[in-house]
């Protein structure tokens, strides 16, 4: 029976987030692997980038651990959503975060409360890890949500000290969800992959448009040869034929 392993620190969270979002929105590759593919390239660059000091994490156990952060994530949207729906005259932001946090715990699931605010900054407007109803709110509101926990909102200069080396490839700035690539960050708007879906889409129709339109011009002028060449066909026709009558 194997042992059990320690519990997920708040650097390893932050490192598995990162690395998940940035394989979930790789854009040469995101859209065409396969589930055992995608995770074969989260547990590799996991390990790539971990620091060496860190307990050693199966591919089961990442999974299992993304999946309790998406559920929770989700869940807190849902939270957020109904306190933002009858928000109070002058409540804040932070207001309604601590009240949706309160609302998560009435969940027979989340008893114990919210556990994420160390990534609530990193996964807050990663679409995998919203409701629906929150992400059809932040494509008609491209601003998103703008709650911070009371732990991270502010992060001071000791906090980046306190990062290990294994996350020196990842920005790790809390105040943004940011997308990962090749090392550096750049931030990611919501909805980049319908954009970019919708541009493949337009590309793929112009071309067919452009194909139809060379297809029906070709088509044409061989119609217009062909009727040339039998008009003339006729003219020979009819003129050997006045000649015939002549001589008769």
């Amino acid at each position: 029976m194997p042992l059990r392993t320690c519990g997920y620190s708040q650097e390893e969270d932050k490192l598995i987030c990162l690395v998940y979002m940035q394989i979930s929105q790789d854009p040469i590759t995101g859209a065409y692997q396969t589930s055992d593919q995608f995770w074969s390239r989260v547990v590799e660059t996991y390990e790539n980038e971990k620091n060496a000091n860190w307990s050693e994490r199966s591919r089961r156990s990442i999974q299992a651990r993304v999946q309790t952060i998406e559920k929770a994530t989700k869940k807190l949207h849902a939270c957020i959503r109904q306190c933002e729906n009858r928000r109070p005259s002058g409540a804040s932001n932070d207001d309604i975060f601590n009240q949706a946090k309160v609302m998560l715990m009435e969940d027979p699931k989340y008893k114990s409360g919210w556990k994420f605010d160390h990534v609530w900054n990193i996964i807050k407007n990663f679409e995998k890890f919203q409701d629906q109803d929150t992400h059809a709110r932040q494509v008609r509101n491209p601003c998103g949500i703008g709650y911070t926990s009371s732990e991270s909102e502010n992060p001071t200069p000791d906090s980046a000290a306190q990062a290990s080396p294994g996350l020196s490839s990842f920005s790790l700035n809390l105040d943004d969800s940011e997308d990962v690539t090749d090392g550096t960050s750049s931030q990611r708007p919501i909805g980049v992959k319908k954009s970019k879906l919708k541009r493949k889409c337009d590309d793929q129709t112009s071309i067919v448009i452009n194909t139809l339109e060379e297809g029906n011009k070709r088509l044409l002028e061989q119609l217009e040869k062909t009727t040339a060449q039998r008009e003339h066909h006729l003219e020979i026709q009819s003129r050997n034929y006045a000649l015939k009558e002549l001589k008769e």
